[in-house]
């Protein structure tokens, strides 16, 4: 099943300490955003914290194609020793209809106390073991994700702008008579994101990665209101001229609506896909949707 949905992330923490014969800090509490629900035209997801604003669980829902109530198909469990993520539990809902354990995660800090690296392991349905790998993170001295590394040889890198967004780095890659290129454009407006809070957008970022969340919205600080991704093919002739070109270009537009607390209330979302060889438009379409989100306004 395809979500089309677009977030912005940025992870966010707040440490402090004092020695035991300190007296408290009367600091007052601050408000924020706290994302509960999301609708989109194919379901729901839900998120619960604890009462540390921790995220606690990621519950995707479906509509049934019959009735249209949604119903829950896989979900993810997170779980804190001393206030620190230690593992997550990812469960997805088998052909037999029964939840079985996907994926557990084993999370390991780094001496900031940030994601070192995640010991992932992969499960079938009777519960015997598909593989292990692992996950390494890198970050930047802002905590901002610049790499993710999968079994140490395949390697994501990111940069971000001076607004701490996610930025699209173009390059071009050629081999013998081929030559594949990326563009891109992403584009973003001033407001937070209720994933910025309290490291919700990381820790989403670590176990679904890229779906059915994108990885430009999930690390940027805040909303994507234009992103395009544009895939180029090329190859040359023996004289080393051009003789065919493909590209293939991925946009989606945002409109966001927000309420009187700052929250986000509404997305309007206008994706389209276009195909052109040789410099002709061969495939496309447009499609639109409405992204509704539930938050509440709480106090750290």
């Amino acid at each position: 099943m395809k979500t089309k949905i677009l977030f912005v992330i940025a992870a966010a923490g707040l440490f402090a300490s004092c020695k035991k014969s300190d007296k408290p800090a009367d600091v007052p509490k601050q408000d924020f955003i706290q994302l509960q629900i999301i609708e989109h035209e194919n379901g729901y997801l839900r998120f619960e914290f604890n009462n540390s604003h921790q995220l606690t669980k990621v519950k995707q829902l479906a509509r049934d194609e019959n009735d249209g109530e949604p119903a829950l198909y896989q979900y993810t469990d997170f779980n804190y020793v001393n206030g620190q993520i230690a593992t997550a539990d990812y469960f997805q809902l088998s052909e037999s209809g029964r939840f079985f354990k996907r994926t557990v995660l084993k999370y390991h800090p780094d001496p900031q106390k940030r994601i070192g690296y995640i010991a992932r392991t992969w499960f079938y349905e009777n519960g015997s073991t598909e593989r292990k790998d692992t996950v390494e993170f890198t970050f930047n001295v802002n905590d901002k994700v610049v790499g993710v590394e999968f079994n140490a040889e395949n390697y994501h890198g990111y940069s971000y702008d001076e607004r701490g967004n996610l930025k699209a780095t173009d390059s071009e890659e050629r081999t013998g008579n081929d030559l594949y290129s990326y563009k891109g454009d992403f584009r973003y407006d001033n407001n937070i994101n209720p994933f910025a809070v309290n490291g919700l957008g990381l820790y989403i970022f670590s176990v679904y990665y890229n779906e059915p969340f994108l990885a430009n919205a999930l690390l940027s600080t805040n909303n994507p209101v234009y992103v395009k991704n544009v895939f180029g093919h090329t190859i040359f002739g023996e004289d080393n001229q051009p003789t065919y070109n493909s590209e293939e270009s991925f946009l989606s537009e945002m409109d966001y609506v927000f309420d009187t607390q700052g929250g986000l209330r509404e997305s309007a979302v206008r994706n389209s896909f276009e195909v052109k060889e040789n410099g002709q438009k061969v495939d496309g379409y447009v499609e639109h949707t409405l992204i509704r989100y539930t938050c509440l306004k709480k106090k750290s």
